[in-house]
């Protein structure tokens, strides 16, 4: 009787299992890991500040940071498909059980020919880059997840959860967003939601492409802070284009602008500050390649425009430029300041002046740039970033600071870096990367201090 039962109760979990597995065409499995080691001189809680002794030497233990991604693609069916990715990311000897979680990355499933031949449709935890990640490449909010890494912006983890659809009527491409960018309290409207349409086309000639796209971004999260009035709302049209006109000349441009309105919380006093969006922002640029000279250079300039705004309670309007989900970064050090990494000059001012300071706004930046392949598998690039305020700092105001020389500067530094990188195998590289920042007028005496790091990485890929 016992072997009668042992009998049936496989046959029955045969039964249960082979439907299960007899659609799947195929599973992949890959994976990736990079160790990076790097030091690091005045990039800490307070950089650029001369009087801080890390700030004037290099950090004495150096940072190793591990990630480790594991990924599993399976095909279903010709038209269903599902992609997962794990990741842990950490420094090494970090103390902590969160330093070993593993987090969901990525978890989507592919459906093609959906309802109508043309639509393919993704649900899920995803990432999303659309042109050059000028407005949407990165959910940075994602960044360290599990809160163990010291360097943030090297995160891998900067998925979307999203519903992404995509209509191929070759060689146009329309594209549908919508994302649940933070999910707060359930009994309340204070989530943050991003929604986008994408219009792309292909032209038969001289590689060119054209996008049109319009991105909403709605920003609740604070809603209840004061009585759960408004939002933060961003509308952000824009244009970008690509061409070769000739074959070793490569040239592109964006263009954006935002609407909506701009609210900011003042938790202390229980009011708030309201105003009209007007910001814009521009990046253009071109590369040239030397293909009959020796190492093959490439040489290109590239100039970005990020508008800026006055003090806040000085206009009805607010012109500061918001960085959305910006995935495209060209500096390895200053479009992180006052970002992921607050400086001595910033702390001595109002939250608003700091905000108009930060990396990602109220900023213009020419990027020269040039690359060489010295060798076979060797690549060798850098750039030099030069970078402006557009609206100077107004230290006269209300409610800002009303003693410091470098009022009306304009000038807030120059950066140069540079990567060194060898393709060891066709699955194992290895990087070197510096980069150092001399700020400009801009910074205060004092705190005004040269940062710069160097970062060794190898990437083995399976």
């Amino acid at each position: 009787m016992k072997l009668l039962t042992t009998i049936c109760i496989a046959a029955l979990a045969i039964a249960f299992c082979v439907p299960a597995f007899a659609g799947v065409q195929n599973v992949k499995v890959s994976g990736d890991i990079n160790v990076w080691s790097l030091a690091r001189r005045g990039i800490n809680a307070n950089s650029l500040d001369k009087t801080a002794n890390v700030a004037n030497t290099w950090n004495t233990t150096t940072i190793f940071i591990e990630q480790v991604g594991v990924n599993v693609a399976a095909d279903l069916t010709d038209n269903v498909s599902t992609y997962v990715r794990v990741i842990n990311e950490r420094d090494w000897d970090v103390v902590g059980n969160a330093s070993m979680d593993i987090d969901l990355d990525e978890a989507y499933v592919t459906l093609k020919e959906m309802l109508y031949a043309p639509l393919t449709v993704k649900l899920g935890r995803q990432n999303i880059w659309f042109g050059k990640g000028f407005i949407v490449g990165a959910n940075t909010g994602s960044w360290d997840a599990n809160g163990s890494l010291t360097v943030n912006e090297i995160s891998d983890s900067t998925a979307f959860d999203a519903i992404r659809g995509t209509l191929d009527y070759d060689p146009w491409t329309i594209d549908l967003v919508a994302a649940k960018i933070d999910e707060n309290t359930a009994a309340s409207t204070d989530d943050v939601d991003l929604y986008g349409i994408n219009v792309g086309y292909k032209f038969d000639k001289y590689n060119a492409e054209a996008e049109a796209y319009l991105w909403a971004k709605f920003d609740r999260s604070d809603r209840d802070t004061i009585g759960g009035v408004g939002e933060d709302s961003i509308l952000c049209p824009g244009l970008r284009g690509s061409l070769k006109p000739y074959d070793p000349l490569y040239v592109y441009g964006e263009i954006a602008f935002q609407d909506g309105s701009y609210r900011r919380v003042n938790t202390a006093t229980n009011s708030e500050t309201a105003k009209d969006r007007k910001a814009w922002a521009l990046d253009i640029g071109a590369d040239y390649t030397l293909a009959d000279i020796k190492w093959t250079p490439v040489i290109g300039a590239e100039y970005i425009y990020y508008s800026g705004a006055e003090a806040e309670n000085s206009s009805s309007d607010w012109t500061g430029w918001d960085m959305m989900y910006r995935g495209k970064f060209d500096s390895q050090i200053r479009e992180y300041l006052d970002v992921l990494y607050a400086t001595q000059f910033s702390t001595g001012l109002t939250s608003a002046t700091a905000r108009r300071i930060a990396g990602n706004t109220n900023q213009q930046q020419l990027v020269l740039k040039g690359a060489i392949d010295p060798m076979q598998d060797v690549k060798v690039s850098t750039n030099v970033n030069l970078f402006w305020l557009n609206e100077k700092l107004d230290f006269t105001a209300n409610n800002q600071l009303v003693s410091d020389a470098n009022a009306g500067e304009a000038y807030v530094g120059t950066e140069w870096d540079a990567t060194v990188a060898y393709d060891y195998t066709e699955d194992v590289r290895f990087e070197v990367l510096g980069g150092i920042f001399w700020p400009g007028e801009v910074y205060a005496s004092g705190k005004d201090d040269t940062v710069a790091q160097v970062a060794g990485r190898c990437t083995v890929e399976f």
